[in-house]
């Protein structure tokens, strides 16, 4: 049992799990920004195109997380999570085939979308999984600092990805680091009306729910 703001494995697996997903969504904000010239001499995009290839994302990141957050509320934060996570995933993978300029400024603004949808979904389920006030902190602390570090990363990685591997490895790389997410999940505990229990199959006990005040 995590105490004073120390972390159990379990919890660990939890914080694990959001925060890569966390850290690779803000990465997708800067990553762009080195390969801007290969794509438009690939693509034929002048300024104006590449202006809205790396702002489209940001766009639609920014503009529709009040959505996002409404979604979660209504659907539950572990759903909404799995969806946007899903659609971060397939439209990265657009975003890295796209041929034509409209289908990658289109695939960008799909991935925002989704990655809109997930982070307040994250900041659900970070809310309700560490109940513990000193845990609950640490956690959140370790979700910030991976999205600073996101951040960080796309902008040291974007340019010998694309040296090495051409532009659309900066969307692509995306895949590898999230599918690895969907096996490691089914081992992470389902949230239910507060409550960690363990998903179908698992054979880990179920974590008691923090008392209550009357």
């Amino acid at each position: 049992m995590a105490s004073r703001g120390v972390l159990g494995a379990r919890d660990r697996l939890i914080l694990l799990l959001i925060t890569v997903v966390h850290l690779v969504v803000f990465l997708d904000t800067t990553v762009l920004n080195v390969a801007l010239p290969s794509i438009g001499a690939d693509l034929g995009l002048d300024e104006a195109g590449l202006g809205w290839g790396a702002n489209a994302y940001l766009l639609a990141f920014g503009g529709f997380m009040l959505l996002g957050g409404r979604a979660a509320d209504l659907l539950g934060p572990r759903r909404v999570f799995a969806g946007g996570l899903a659609a971060f995933t397939v439209t990265s993978a657009l975003a890295g085939f796209a041929t034509m300029p409209a289908a990658l400024i289109a695939a960008r603004a799909l991935q925002g979308l989704g990655a809109a949808v997930v982070i307040p979904a994250q900041l659900a389920l970070l809310a309700t999984t560490f109940t513990e006030p000193a845990v609950r902190n640490r956690a959140f602390g370790v979700w910030s600092a991976m999205g600073a570090a996101g951040a960080a990363i796309g902008t040291a990685v974007g340019g010998p990805l694309t040296d090495l591997f051409d532009w659309p490895s900066i969307f692509l790389i995306n895949l590898p680091v999230v599918c690895w997410h969907w096996p490691l999940s089914g081992c992470c505990r389902r949230i239910r009306h507060g409550r960690i229990v363990p998903s179908a199959g698992s054979t880990c006990p179920a974590r008691s729910p923090a008392p209550q005040r009357c």
